[in-house]
């Protein structure tokens, strides 16, 4: 069982949204492993929405296309 899902939350923040930090490309590429307390994600917001339908949860399995060289 698998859905696939490209998230709509852009990189802006704005006053009537939910704080968040965003796990792009690069932080699923270059790591095996997402973990909340390590690494360095970027901040913005998003809203009740978003969060419920794109939020991270412990066991999720992302996947990635590999860049063209």
């Amino acid at each position: 069982m698998a859905s696939y899902r490209t998230s709509s939350v852009d990189k802006k923040s704005n006053a009537d949204e939910i704080p968040v930090r965003l796990c792009n490309y690069t932080d699923v590429y270059y790591s095996e492993r997402i973990r909340a307390d390590v690494g360095d994600f970027m901040t913005a917001t998003a809203t009740a929405h978003e969060v419920a339908r794109f939020g991270l949860r412990p066991g999720d399995v992302l996947i990635t296309k590999r860049p063209r060289r």
